[in-house]
């Protein structure tokens, strides 16, 4: 029997799955749940927040809306269907589900939603951007990070897993769908949400220390982000530190192409 969406939530953060390091590193350090390049795209792609009302639908804890000024905001609110993460958030939050967002027709400026999409099976999509699109004001802003089905290292092996458009690490995070670009605009479109901007990265660099990443945290069991933020000192800060930057050149050589994951901005029309 599948799982309900609630269940993998719930388990996934009790595993440390998408545990993000909000209280050990300072803005733009974390490589947890977020990944710095994520947050500086959706920082970029989300404009300022200030005096505004901000959603962010599948936010957890609220990291992300905390490294991105949410503090600034008239209203910042995080949306999530697992209860434990919004213990911890130090954002306004409700616990709901994205296919029947508990927030009224247009009341939001600007939603956030990062990491979210590609945990949704593939029919139930559409129906989570219908209500993105309803909940968010006429032409107000809309900024999705997700995986994306395009140019990237990773991809040379999936035709070899048997597993349309899944790797090994989507099937391990949890993923059930990858959309491209173009499934991901199309879709976006058919809901009341054109594209404006997109940043596109996970090509090279990002996947290269995503596997470094996984080789040194083999072995460590379901609770190796929570072993290496427990044993994080200065030195290996630093080290993080700079292979997050490394990542950055992904954006910096093929930001114009469509790699693992694509940052974009919608406007409601």
């Amino acid at each position: 029997m599948e799982r309900s969406y609630k269940t993998e939530a719930e388990l996934a953060y009790k595993n440390g799955k998408w545990l993000t390091e909000n209280i050990c590193l300072p803005p733009y350090m974390s490589l947890g749940a977020c990944g710095n390049i994520a947050v500086f795209a959706i920082k970029l792609l989300a404009g300022d927040l200030k005096g505004r009302t901000v959603a962010d639908i599948g936010g957890g804890d609220g990291t992300i809306l905390h490294y991105i000024g949410g503090n600034r905001a008239r209203l910042a609110l995080i949306c999530d269907i697992a209860l434990s993460p919004l213990k911890r958030c130090p954002f306004a939050s409700i616990e709901g589900n994205a296919l029947s967002l508990p927030i009224k027709d247009e009341m939001v400026d600007i939603i956030i939603t990062s990491d979210m999409l590609e945990h949704l099976r593939q029919e139930d999509i559409k129906p989570v951007m219908k209500e993105i699109s309803r909940v968010v004001k006429r032409n107000g802003r809309v900024v999705i990070h997700t995986s994306c089905f395009g140019y990237y290292l990773r991809r040379l092996g999936i035709p070899f897993t048997g597993r349309n458009r899944l790797d090994r690490f989507d099937l391990e995070d949890g993923h059930k769908n990858r959309l491209t670009r173009d499934e991901l605009i199309k879709t976006a479109y058919e809901c009341g949400l054109v594209i404006r901007r997109e940043i596109h990265y996970k090509h090279l660099f990002q996947p290269l220390l995503r596997r470094l990443k996984s080789m040194i945290m083999k072995g460590r069991g379901n609770n190796a982000s929570k072993l290496m933020i427990k044993e994080m000192n200065v030195v290996t800060k630093i080290v993080r530190y700079i292979f997050s930057l490394l990542s950055f050149f992904d954006i910096i050589l093929f930001s114009n192409i469509p790699g693992g994951s694509i940052i974009a901005e919608f406007r409601k029309l």
